[in-house]
C-alpha cells in the first residue's frame, strides 16, 4: 500500500472491514485504517503535505478523475443511476490499472 510513512502496520480497523461504510461517515474518526509503527516519524511526518498545499493537491487530483468517461461507470444519478460505493467495484481491467497508476500512484494490482 502507497503510504508517506514507512513502517510497520501495527493494528487494523477491524470494524471498518465489518461496515465499510463507516469510511464514508467517519473518515477522520472512526474510519481509520490502520496503525502504523515507524522508526523515521520525525522525517516520514516532515515531508507530508499539510494547508493550502493539501488542499491543492486534492483539488487537483479530483479534477483528475472527473475525465473518466461516464460510459465506463454506467448510469449516473443525473442519468437516473443509482450512487456506488468504491470506483474499483465499477471499473475492471485495464481501466482499474490504469486509474491506480494515474492517481494512486501503484501498478493497480
Amino acid at each position: 500500500m502507497l503510504s508517506p510513512v514507512d513502517g510497520e502496520v501495527v493494528s487494523v480497523n477491524q470494524e471498518v472491514l465489518r461496515s465499510p461504510g463507516i469510511l464514508s461517515r467517519d473518515p477522520y474518526g472512526a474510519g481509520w485504517l490502520l496503525k502504523v509503527k515507524s522508526d523515521r516519524i520525525a522525517a516520514d511526518t516532515r515531508n507530508l503535505l499539510t494547508g493550502k498545499l493539501a488542499r491543492d493537491w486534492m483539488a487537483t487530483s479530483l479534477e483528475n478523475l472527473h475525465p473518466i468517461r461516464h460510459e465506463a461507470v454506467g448510469p449516473v444519478m443525473q442519468d437516473g443511476g443509482l450512487p456506488l460505493d468504491g470506483i474499483a467495484r465499477v471499473l475492471g481491467g485495464d481501466q482499474w490499472v490504469e486509474l491506480a497508476k494515474t492517481h494512486l500512484l501503484t501498478d493497480g494490482g
